[in-house]
């Protein structure tokens, strides 16, 4: 038994208090660390997946992405028309309206690709190091604009189809980043997240966002190359025109 009546008010006073706090903090949602981010129109999305949990290590994130860019590299050498460009590119980027449509689409998203990567590193974030958001809030635009310059190029029924079908996607992919909050500035949260497995700032996270970020997600995005028109087939020795001509 408190001796002051005072003192005995004041205790009941604070634990209350105490008690509307906890009921308040359990009735209104709590709000995570992302709320302030790109994403805080709809909420931030749990972490469950086991890649975010037990991410790669950076040797194994590098190899992948070596992997990928050599193949890439090696089919547009030598199994595309790309070679030209790839092999003489300022040839090929001095003279677009003459060189090969596809050779001039993978010349142009190398250009791209560079030119995030230094965009990122110039746009820091406040905690250091390159901040490559840029990537995401282009990832729904390029594939209209890459799909348009093949139906230019190459103009067809299945090209407007692709048009058509590619513009879908891509206005309901950007409406939804918009009304996310994607094109409000700041760094995407996610790549936040991802920061923390390489210890950013420092040159592990530099090197993973040029080889990766900027370069190995940007070149699978362009479509692959339109078959070439097809050539007149040949009539079969047993077809009906060649036995009524014999």
């Amino acid at each position: 038994m408190l001796a002051n009546p005072g003192e005995h008010v004041g205790v009941v006073i604070v634990r209350a208090a105490r008690r509307r706090q906890s009921r308040s903090s359990l009735s209104s949602p709590r709000r995570s660390p992302q709320s302030a981010n790109m994403t805080s129109a709809l909420g931030s999305t749990a972490m469950k997946y086991t890649a975010t949990k037990n991410p790669p290590a950076f040797h194994e994130a590098m190899l992948g992405s070596a992997i990928q860019l050599s193949v890439l590299g090696y089919l547009w050498v030598q199994h595309t028309s790309a070679a030209a460009c790839l092999t003489s590119p300022l040839a090929c980027l001095s003279d677009l309206g003459a060189a090969d449509p596809w050779g001039r689409q993978v010349a142009l998203t190398v250009c791209l690709c560079t030119f995030f990567w230094i965009y990122s590193v110039l746009n820091r974030t406040a905690a250091g190091g390159s901040d490559p958001s840029i990537v995401d809030r282009l990832w729904s635009i390029l594939p209209e604009a890459y799909t348009l310059h093949w139906f230019v190029a190459r103009p067809s029924r299945r090209g407007a189809l692709m048009c058509a079908l590619t513009l879908t996607w891509g206005l309901r992919l950007t409406y939804n980043f918009a009304r996310k909050g994607g094109f409000s500035g700041g760094e995407d949260y996610r790549w936040a997240e991802i920061r923390k497995w390489f210890n950013a700032p420092g040159w592990k996270w530099e090197v993973f966002n040029l080889v990766f970020i900027c370069f190995a997600q940007q070149a699978r995005a362009p479509p692959p190359p339109p078959p070439p028109p097809a050539r007149p087939r040949r009539p079969h020795a047993f077809s009906p025109s060649l036995r009524r001509n014999r």
